[in-house]
Protein backbone atom coordinates (compact mmCIF):
# COMPACT_ATOMS: atom_id res chain seq x y z
CA UNK A 1 0.00 0.00 0.00
CA UNK A 2 1.44 3.37 -1.01
CA UNK A 3 1.60 6.26 1.42
CA UNK A 4 -0.48 9.41 0.95
CA UNK A 5 1.68 11.71 3.08
CA UNK A 6 5.08 12.19 4.70
CA UNK A 7 5.66 13.59 8.17
CA UNK A 8 8.37 16.25 8.58
CA UNK A 9 8.94 18.07 11.85
CA UNK A 10 9.07 21.87 11.63
CA UNK A 11 11.94 21.67 14.14
CA UNK A 12 14.12 20.57 11.25
CA UNK A 13 14.82 24.27 10.63
CA UNK A 14 16.45 24.47 14.07
CA UNK A 15 18.84 21.66 13.23
CA UNK A 16 22.14 23.25 12.31
CA UNK A 17 23.29 20.12 10.51
CA UNK A 18 20.28 20.31 8.22
CA UNK A 19 20.34 24.05 7.58
CA UNK A 20 24.03 23.81 6.69
CA UNK A 21 23.27 21.33 3.90
CA UNK A 22 23.31 22.49 0.27
CA UNK A 23 19.83 23.06 -1.11
CA UNK A 24 20.13 20.01 -3.39
CA UNK A 25 20.58 17.73 -0.38
CA UNK A 26 17.71 19.40 1.49
CA UNK A 27 15.44 18.94 -1.54
CA UNK A 28 16.39 15.29 -1.81
CA UNK A 29 15.65 14.69 1.87
CA UNK A 30 12.14 16.06 1.48
CA UNK A 31 11.72 14.05 -1.73
CA UNK A 32 12.71 10.83 0.04
CA UNK A 33 10.42 11.37 3.03
CA UNK A 34 7.43 12.02 0.78
CA UNK A 35 7.91 9.11 -1.64
CA UNK A 36 4.74 7.01 -1.90
CA UNK A 37 6.77 3.79 -1.73
CA UNK A 38 8.68 4.56 1.47
CA UNK A 39 8.08 1.75 3.93
CA UNK A 40 6.89 2.01 7.52
CA UNK A 41 10.54 1.53 8.48
CA UNK A 42 11.66 4.47 6.32
CA UNK A 43 13.31 2.36 3.61
CA UNK A 44 13.12 2.89 -0.16
CA UNK A 45 14.58 1.22 -3.21
CA UNK A 46 17.48 3.29 -4.54
CA UNK A 47 16.05 4.93 -7.69
CA UNK A 48 18.22 7.91 -8.59
CA UNK A 49 17.06 7.96 -12.22
CA UNK A 50 13.44 8.37 -11.18
CA UNK A 51 14.26 10.97 -8.54
CA UNK A 52 16.32 12.96 -11.01
CA UNK A 53 13.20 13.28 -13.18
CA UNK A 54 11.19 15.01 -10.47
CA UNK A 55 12.39 18.51 -11.42
CA UNK A 56 12.06 20.58 -14.59
CA UNK A 57 15.82 21.21 -14.64
CA UNK A 58 17.11 19.56 -17.85
CA UNK A 59 20.61 19.50 -16.32
CA UNK A 60 19.52 17.27 -13.43
CA UNK A 61 21.33 13.94 -13.70
CA UNK A 62 21.26 10.74 -11.63
CA UNK A 63 24.86 11.44 -10.63
CA UNK A 64 23.66 14.70 -9.04
CA UNK A 65 21.19 12.70 -6.98
CA UNK A 66 23.98 10.38 -5.85
CA UNK A 67 26.09 13.38 -4.85
CA UNK A 68 23.24 14.80 -2.75
CA UNK A 69 22.60 11.36 -1.26
CA UNK A 70 26.25 11.10 -0.26
CA UNK A 71 26.00 14.48 1.49
CA UNK A 72 22.91 13.31 3.42
CA UNK A 73 24.64 10.07 4.37
CA UNK A 74 27.75 11.92 5.53
CA UNK A 75 25.56 13.95 7.91
CA UNK A 76 23.72 10.77 9.00
CA UNK A 77 20.31 11.84 7.74
CA UNK A 78 20.14 8.70 5.63
CA UNK A 79 21.82 5.34 5.34
CA UNK A 80 22.64 3.94 1.90
CA UNK A 81 23.55 0.41 0.92
CA UNK A 82 24.22 0.25 -2.81
CA UNK A 83 24.86 -3.49 -2.64
CA UNK A 84 21.18 -4.03 -1.79
CA UNK A 85 19.85 -0.92 -3.59
CA UNK A 86 18.29 0.40 -0.37
CA UNK A 87 18.07 3.85 1.20
CA UNK A 88 17.01 4.44 4.80
CA UNK A 89 15.71 7.76 6.14
CA UNK A 90 17.26 7.35 9.57
CA UNK A 91 14.71 9.14 11.79
CA UNK A 92 11.62 8.13 9.80
CA UNK A 93 10.12 5.78 12.39
CA UNK A 94 10.49 8.39 15.12
CA UNK A 95 8.93 11.27 13.19
CA UNK A 96 6.25 9.15 11.51
CA UNK A 97 4.97 8.28 14.97
CA UNK A 98 3.65 4.85 14.05
CA UNK A 99 5.55 3.19 16.89
CA UNK A 100 3.18 4.93 19.32
CA UNK A 101 0.17 3.23 17.72
CA UNK A 102 -0.20 -0.47 18.51
CA UNK A 103 -2.22 -0.91 15.31
CA UNK A 104 0.86 0.11 13.31
CA UNK A 105 3.34 -2.20 15.04
CA UNK A 106 2.63 -5.12 12.72
CA UNK A 107 3.27 -3.01 9.62
CA UNK A 108 6.51 -1.58 11.03
CA UNK A 109 7.78 -5.01 12.06
CA UNK A 110 6.97 -6.42 8.61
CA UNK A 111 8.80 -3.52 6.94
CA UNK A 112 11.86 -4.09 9.10
CA UNK A 113 11.90 -7.80 8.29
CA UNK A 114 11.87 -6.97 4.58
CA UNK A 115 15.11 -4.93 4.79
CA UNK A 116 17.92 -6.80 3.05
CA UNK A 117 20.87 -4.73 4.30
CA UNK A 118 22.34 -5.80 7.67
CA UNK A 119 23.92 -2.34 7.92
CA UNK A 120 20.57 -0.57 7.59
CA UNK A 121 18.98 -3.04 10.01
CA UNK A 122 21.61 -2.08 12.58
CA UNK A 123 20.85 1.63 12.09
CA UNK A 124 17.13 0.94 12.51
CA UNK A 125 17.83 -1.00 15.70
CA UNK A 126 19.81 1.94 17.12
CA UNK A 127 16.93 4.29 16.32
CA UNK A 128 14.37 2.02 17.95
CA UNK A 129 16.59 1.72 21.03
CA UNK A 130 16.46 5.51 21.40
CA UNK A 131 12.66 5.72 21.26
CA UNK A 132 10.61 6.10 24.42
CA UNK A 133 8.88 2.72 24.60
CA UNK A 134 8.72 -0.43 26.68
CA UNK A 135 11.21 -3.20 25.95
CA UNK A 136 8.43 -5.57 24.92
CA UNK A 137 7.34 -3.05 22.27
CA UNK A 138 10.92 -2.84 20.95
CA UNK A 139 11.02 -6.62 20.74
CA UNK A 140 7.76 -6.60 18.81
CA UNK A 141 9.00 -4.03 16.31
CA UNK A 142 12.45 -5.44 15.67
CA UNK A 143 12.66 -9.07 16.81
CA UNK A 144 15.02 -10.55 14.20
CA UNK A 145 17.71 -7.94 13.68
CA UNK A 146 20.49 -9.88 15.44
CA UNK A 147 20.17 -12.82 13.07
CA UNK A 148 20.39 -10.49 10.07
CA UNK A 149 23.45 -8.74 11.45
CA UNK A 150 25.15 -12.07 12.20
CA UNK A 151 24.69 -13.16 8.59
CA UNK A 152 26.80 -10.18 7.52
CA UNK A 153 29.66 -11.31 9.77
CA UNK A 154 30.08 -7.88 11.36
CA UNK A 155 28.38 -8.35 14.69
CA UNK A 156 30.05 -6.39 17.47
CA UNK A 157 28.89 -5.80 21.03
CA UNK A 158 25.29 -4.81 20.44
CA UNK A 159 25.68 -3.51 16.88
CA UNK A 160 27.98 -3.97 13.89
CA UNK A 161 30.34 -1.25 12.80
CA UNK A 162 28.94 0.93 10.03
CA UNK A 163 31.57 1.68 7.43
CA UNK A 164 31.80 4.46 4.88
CA UNK A 165 33.66 3.32 1.78
CA UNK A 166 34.15 5.43 -1.35
CA UNK A 167 36.15 3.96 -4.22
CA UNK A 168 37.18 5.27 -7.61
CA UNK A 169 34.93 2.78 -9.35
CA UNK A 170 32.43 0.08 -8.61
CA UNK A 171 34.36 -3.18 -8.40
CA UNK A 172 31.55 -5.46 -7.25
CA UNK A 173 28.56 -6.13 -9.48
CA UNK A 174 25.35 -4.49 -8.28
CA UNK A 175 22.62 -7.12 -7.93
CA UNK A 176 19.65 -6.80 -10.26
CA UNK A 177 16.69 -7.07 -7.92
CA UNK A 178 13.34 -7.86 -9.43
CA UNK A 179 11.50 -5.29 -7.31
CA UNK A 180 13.00 -2.05 -8.54
CA UNK A 181 16.70 -2.93 -8.34
CA UNK A 182 17.18 -2.97 -12.11
CA UNK A 183 16.44 0.74 -12.29
CA UNK A 184 19.46 1.52 -10.15
CA UNK A 185 21.97 -1.04 -11.39
CA UNK A 186 23.11 0.60 -14.60
CA UNK A 187 23.43 4.06 -13.15
CA UNK A 188 25.19 2.75 -10.05
CA UNK A 189 27.80 1.04 -12.21
CA UNK A 190 28.38 4.25 -14.15
CA UNK A 191 28.63 6.37 -11.02
CA UNK A 192 32.31 7.41 -10.83
CA UNK A 193 32.25 7.72 -7.06
CA UNK A 194 31.24 4.10 -6.57
CA UNK A 195 29.44 4.78 -3.32
CA UNK A 196 29.20 1.33 -1.82
CA UNK A 197 27.70 1.65 1.64
CA UNK A 198 27.09 4.65 3.82
CA UNK A 199 25.30 4.92 7.12
CA UNK A 200 25.56 5.67 10.81
CA UNK A 201 23.96 7.42 13.72
CA UNK A 202 23.87 10.78 15.35
CA UNK A 203 22.77 11.78 18.83
CA UNK A 204 19.02 12.04 19.26
CA UNK A 205 17.82 15.40 20.54
CA UNK A 206 14.94 17.81 20.09
CA UNK A 207 14.88 18.91 16.49
CA UNK A 208 17.32 16.23 15.36
CA UNK A 209 16.26 14.85 12.01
Amino acid sequence: MTRAYGSISSLIWRDGDFTSLPIEAQWLYFALVTQPDISSAGVLTLAERRWAGYTSNPQQHPDDIMTALEVLADKRFVGVDVSTSEVLVRSFIRHDGGYQNTKRHKAIAAAIRSVASPMLLAIIQREIANLDMENKVRDTLCPTWRDAVSRDGEQAEGYPKVMVTVTDQVTDPVPNYESGGSESSSSNESNARGLRAVGGTRSTKAGDE
